[in-house]
């Protein structure tokens, strides 16, 4: 299982990470904070939502840059995982204007 997390802010905007160009899956691509083991490649991803009162992000390895970005416009980047997950998953949390 895999848990990632939409961090909204209290200015309304979410957290999307930039992958490390050294990663071998989806290098240089935009996505959620998450973490979590996948056995034998297969995944189960659980999304949960998270609200944060500080700007403040410590990158490690994995990522390369991370940027606070209105809902809406992160549909605008692009993420390892097709856009239209990454829609479904904001309008789950009422984040987009289904």
């Amino acid at each position: 299982m895999v848990a990632a997390v939409v961090i909204l802010n209290f200015q309304g905007k979410i957290l999307i990470m930039k992958r490390s160009p050294k990663k071998k899956i989806h290098p240089n691509l935009w996505g959620l904070p998450a973490g979590g083991e996948i056995p034998g490649g297969a995944h189960e991803i659980n999304y949960f939502l998270a609200k944060s009162d500080s700007l403040e992000v410590n990158l490690n390895k994995e990522h390369s840059e991370y940027k606070w970005v209105l809902p809406a416009e992160a549909l605008n980047y692009q993420f390892g995982i097709p856009r239209q997950h990454v829609r479904k998953v904001l309008e789950k949390f009422g984040l987009l204007q289904i």
